[in-house]
């Protein structure tokens, strides 16, 4: 039996082609990974500089909510003392009603208490009775002339005091 003996360049052609074709793939596969690699150090270099600038981001953000906290508690102090200096306004606006109302009500009764006694002057005239019928007339009306000087100013009888007030010329 014989063999079959290939010549030297022949099997140096063969094996180069072989070696040549194994290569071929190989690069193409080393390549693909190398591509690959390169792409994930690429991303993984993106990705840790974002990662960098989202968490600069953050730390602005976390300084930002932490401004905005403060300026609602000065807000928040604001509006507490403006309320304070509300409800004194309306305490004190409250109180200057209060002594507005007493100080008409003693100017109300010193008035009364002027015709009052200028009543009792009257009393001691002689043409009391006369007044007193005239009075009686306003008084059934509900008005009273109250003497001024040179003037006389109608106001309404108050029902405690009809019998006591009269018209009386001074």
């Amino acid at each position: 039996m014989m063999s079959h003996v290939m010549h030297p360049r022949d099997v140096a052609a063969a094996t180069d082609a072989t070696f040549q074709g194994l290569a071929d793939d190989r690069y193409a596969l080393l390549s693909q990974q190398l591509f690959t690699h390169q792409g994930l150090i690429a991303k993984v270099n993106y990705g840790s500089r974002r990662l960098m600038e989202l968490a600069t981001e953050l730390a602005h953000g976390k300084g930002r909510v932490k401004h905005l906290e403060g300026e609602v508690t000065d807000l928040q102090r604001r509006l507490a003392f403006v309320e304070l200096e509300r409800e004194e306004s309306r305490k004190e606006n409250e109180a200057l009603k209060v002594s507005a109302k007493e100080a008409a009500d003693a100017a109300e009764e010193a008035q009364m208490d002027f015709y009052l006694d200028g009543f009792d002057d009257c009393k001691q005239m002689p043409t009391f009775q006369r007044l007193t019928s005239d009075a009686s007339f306003l008084v059934r009306q509900h008005l009273l002339l109250v003497p001024l000087p040179s003037t006389w100013i109608r106001l309404r009888v108050l029902p405690r005091l009809w019998m006591s007030s009269v018209a009386c010329p001074l």
